[in-house]
């Protein structure tokens, strides 16, 4: 999911903070999700997770 727009310092900026916020937000949303779920729902996460 890379978006490019441009080779300018700028834009290559933008780029990799959007990036970094989008997965970091996508964890915090799947961990939550996860402390909140059963256990056999838990294992499976913990297995799909990095």
């Amino acid at each position: 999911m890379r978006i490019y727009v441009g080779c300018s310092n700028e834009t290559r900026y933008y780029k990799e903070y959007f990036n970094t916020v989008l997965k970091s937000k996508l964890l915090m949303d799947f961990h939550h999700l996860v402390s909140r779920a059963p256990t056999s729902s838990k294992t499976l996460a913990a297995k799909l997770s990095p």
